[in-house]
């Protein structure tokens, strides 16, 4: 489990200060640190839009469910130093354990997964295993909500999960609109068909990838063949449908350049989230002429393709966008921010910002600030924001 997990596992906390209040949009959960004579705290904080705090729990990778009612998160279980995963809501004093691992296992202490009809949640596992070259072996569990039991057991593939490189963060494990499929994109993408208990591979290449719009299918950037480390180069923007081997390029390496789109140059290699409805996708890239990272809004057609000569919205960035989440209405985007000095060796570092970038307009608000400063122990802290989920809305 990732070191800041495993502190927050010290305990278990909620606190609200109106528990029968309903809110005209639910708050954004977002990560932050308390401090108390044992040392920081990983906490995750419910904010309203205009700042004020209405709850905070002492758990991590929280991962709100579709109707909004609940949310999943790792936390604290009853037994000595374990960790469960557990459903909460607002006003839930203690919450719900829905899983807790055994038989050697451990939570990878990465984000949970909902099933589009909120029955069932995927989670990640881990246990040491010779058979694998790393000697960890990795399993996805699909946790029935209401029975609080384990519906299924899945042993993911080598190569997906590779520590300590990855191409984007570890917090991109979703199912698809149908609930039939699960995706897991990290280093390598693999697709999970619980009806036939098989994975199918997206891409034998490291790749940036998400749902598409209409049937399942997978859109994704991947990495030319032989980029350098220091200088990669993505090689093209494809669509690959599940009920096919072939994939269908919509972008080769010089369209994506003529448009712009190079590969981030901090913390990761880009960021490709797309909206709920299937019809947008923000893409955070750096800007191939002037070095510089910016956001762009695409709209995404019935077939998944993508017009990248017209962007909706193009968002210059003066700070490195460390995490990004579409709101439920499709009209604002919330992202994790750290200053871009903050790869460096060098300060000021500064502390993670969540901000809200309204579409159309342009404008930006600062909802909160994390409490913790990177230049306490940079590496750790970067390690932080790049592996866990830090915000869901």
């Amino acid at each position: 489990m990732h070191r800041f997990l495993a502190i927050a596992a010290a305990g278990l906390v909620i606190s609200s200060t109106n528990p029968q209040v309903q809110f005209a949009a639910r708050p954004l959960l977002h990560l932050d640190f308390v401090v108390d004579n044992q040392g920081p705290n990983l906490v995750t904080v419910a904010t309203l839009l205009d700042g004020k705090r209405v709850a905070v729990f002492e758990a991590g990778e929280a991962v709100w469910s579709p109707d909004g009612l609940q949310f999943a998160a790792l936390a604290k279980s009853g037994r000595q130093d374990g960790v469960a995963l557990k459903a909460f809501r607002i006003d839930s004093p203690q919450g719900t354990s829905l899983f807790e691992p055994g038989g050697g296992e451990m939570l990878t202490g990465w984000a949970p997964a909902w099933a589009p009809d909120g029955k069932t949640i995927a989670v990640t596992v881990m246990k040491e295993s010779s058979r694998r070259e790393n000697g960890v072996e990795y399993s996805v569990v699909i946790v029935d909500v209401a029975g609080k039991s384990v519906r299924a057991r899945h042993v993911i593939p080598e190569g997906v999960l590779n520590l300590p490189r990855h191409l984007s963060p570890a917090d991109k494990i979703r199912f698809s609109s149908s609930g039939k499929h699960l995706l897991i994109s990290w280093e390598r993408a693999t697709v999970l068909d619980l009806d036939r208990r098989r994975w199918i591979t997206i891409s034998e290449r490291p790749i940036i990838a998400d749902w598409a719009a209409g049937a399942d299918a997978v859109i994704y950037l991947d990495l030319a063949p032989g980029t350098s480390a220091r200088r990669p180069v993505f090689g093209g923007l494809y669509l690959r449908k599940l009920a096919s081997s072939d994939r269908v390029e919509l972008a080769n390496t010089k369209t994506l350049a003529a448009q712009g789109i190079a590969v981030h140059s901090a913390l990761h290699s880009g960021l490709m989230v797309v909206s709920p409805s299937r019809t947008k996708v923000a893409v955070v890239h750096e800007l191939a002429d002037k070095n510089t990272p910016v956001l762009r809004v695409f709209d995404m057609a019935a077939d998944g393709a993508l017009d990248l000569s017209r962007p909706v919205r193009t968002q210059p960035l003066e700070e490195i966008v460390a995490k990004l989440e579409w709101s439920t209405d499709e009209r604002s985007i919330a992202v994790v921010t750290i200053p871009a000095t903050a790869v460096l060796r060098q300060g000021p570092f500064g502390k993670p910002a969540f901000k809200v970038l309204t579409l159309p307009d342009g404008g930006w608000q600062t909802v909160a600030t994390m409490n913790f400063d990177l230049r306490q122990d940079w590496p750790q802290s970067l390690e932080l924001i790049g592996l866990a989920k830090m915000l869901s809305w």
